[in-house]
């Protein structure tokens, strides 16, 4: 039971895949129920509208690549200092 949830915890719920396929997702019920693609005046509208999940959606995306850039940098930093 342990192994099972220790290997839960290590999938990456955020990949750049599965972003960038829930954005086509949203971008897609967008035209079809809306009728138009991006609507920019709709993120500062007081309702929750499409635009602002694909914001938020970019956001996860943006920190969560950063997150990882950053944690690789630190491996490759640490394997150089092993090294010497």
């Amino acid at each position: 039971m342990l192994k099972n949830l220790y290997r839960l915890g290590r999938v990456r719920l955020f990949s750049p895949l599965g972003i960038v396929i829930v954005g086509a997702l949203i971008l897609l019920d967008e035209i079809i129920r809306q009728g138009y693609f991006f609507r920019p005046s709709d993120i500062f509208a007081p309702r929750i509208t499409h635009e602002k999940f694909l914001v938020g959606l970019f956001m996860i995306g943006f920190v969560s690549q950063y997150r990882r850039m950053r944690g690789s940098k630190r491996k490759r930093d640490e394997k150089l200092s092993q090294k010497v």
